[in-house]
């Protein structure tokens, strides 16, 4: 796969292509070879192989471009795009004329500007398949959390001893609180039924009907936070949700409990939480999320032994891999052959 603004490879006949359940013909796509521009995605031949039915009909360019300036040169030509971890912006979608669709290699748009997206009439889909490797990632923070794995992580290699009273939690017979309850949440239900336990969820998309069919009981928000022993955070990033929990919710949670976000660094107040922390407000966190990502090294949750950081890779296993790339390629196959994503987002034109 060259870079963008390369020469494309050499490519030949198109030919009919299966997919997965998307079949595309010559009739289908442009006879002068659609473009698909992968912004934030490294090649690899791993990648190569499962883009395949995608580069038999298209020319596929892979793009280091990290500016709005610099995405909005790379996609000008393109008929789609498949986009990871950095902003698509207005102007950026503005000089893209041919557009048909956005991809994003995951599930989270809130970097994609899909207001632009939508008067443009440029098709934007996700690819919401990883709730299983995110479900495993929070249960493991949340375990490394509740046994604080840090400290004694950092004792054996200092060559301390940890002393007679250094004792961690079970999860076994604790109350989890989920803000949110998607594919994710209703994933780490059915991985924590063996500990038994109690699951509260608050999700305002959700009847109370349908939590409990997810295995939850319905709860509000304040609800959840006061009763659970393990929070974890699984709502998307919307202008509602930015900052959800701040001084005030955290202040409802036990002294004892923990706070665990693999969703969105900015759902949480950064300030907040530290001063929470700090102040025994409760007992620690486990972040696979940051307001701002990489977080710089002298971030004071960084330094602090009653949280567990990771750097957003919750979702990070082969196996999840492997399979946003077969739903990508399905997507961008769709918007090339004119036909709606699996997962769509916004409607094109």
């Amino acid at each position: 796969m060259p870079d963008a603004g390369a020469g494309s490879r050499d490519g030949g006949r198109l030919r009919r292509v299966h997919a997965r359940g998307v079949s595309l013909s010559p009739a289908r796509i442009p006879t002068d070879r659609p473009v698909v521009v992968l912004i934030g995605i490294a090649a690899s031949p791993r990648l190569e192989e499962h883009l395949a039915p995608l580069s038999a009909v298209a020319e596929i360019r892979c793009s280091r471009a990290t500016s709005p300036e610099a995405i909005g040169e790379a996609i000008s030509d393109a008929d789609a795009v498949i986009i990871r971890g950095l902003a698509l912006t207005d102007s950026a979608l503005a000089r893209a004329k041919r557009l048909r669709g956005v991809v994003v290699f995951g599930i989270g748009v809130d970097q994609i500007d899909l207001e632009a997206a939508r008067r443009y009439g440029i098709g934007v889909a996700n690819t919401p398949v990883f709730a299983r490797s995110v479900a495993e990632g929070t249960l493991l923070l949340a375990l490394a959390a509740a046994r604080r794995y840090n400290e004694l992580d950092r004792m054996v290699r200092e060559g301390e001893r940890p002393d007679s009273n250094f004792r961690g939690v079970e999860l076994l017979d604790k109350t989890l609180g989920l803000i949110g309850l998607g594919r994710i949440a209703t994933e780490l239900i059915v991985l924590v039924s063996g500990f038994n336990m109690r699951v509260l969820a608050c999700d305002p998309h959700l009847s109370a009907d349908e939590i409990r069919a997810r295995g939850a009981e319905p709860q509000t928000l304040d609800a959840v936070l006061a009763g659970a022993d393990f929070v974890c955070v699984s709502c998307p990033l919307t202008k509602d949700t930015r900052h959800l929990i701040s001084t005030r919710e955290l202040s409802l949670m036990k002294p004892s409990a923990f706070l665990v976000n693999t969703a969105r660094g900015a759902i949480v107040d950064e300030s907040a939480l530290i001063e929470a922390l700090e102040d025994g407000t409760i007992a620690g966190a486990a972040l696979d999320v940051f307001e701002r990502e990489p977080p710089e090294p002298d971030h004071p949750l960084l330094h602090m032994d009653n949280v567990v950081a990771w750097p957003h890779r919750a979702p990070a296993t082969w196996e999840t891999y492997d399979r946003v790339v077969d739903a990508t390629c399905r997507a961008a196959l769709a918007f090339l052959g004119g036909e709606a994503p699996e997962h769509p987002v916004t409607a094109g034109s």
